[in-house]
């Protein structure tokens, strides 16, 4: 049986909701501007479907372009 794979534009939602009812409306912004930056990141490369997609050196690599 396939392992189990987390739908990234799920697990993106949810994590703004916790944000979004944890913190201020700014820090919700600014998380959710990163998160678009990171995935446009990855330019004409395809972007990660599910979260496990997503390799150690895309932050290193997104975080110092």
């Amino acid at each position: 049986m396939p392992a189990q794979r987390t739908n990234l534009s799920g697990a993106i939602d949810e994590w703004l909701e916790i944000i979004k009812e944890k913190f201020s409306g700014d820090s919700y912004g600014v998380k959710k501007l990163v998160l678009d930056e990171f995935l446009r990141s990855y330019g004409k490369k395809a972007k990660p479907k599910y979260v496990e997609d997503i390799q150690r050196v895309d932050a290193p690599r997104f975080a110092n372009s």
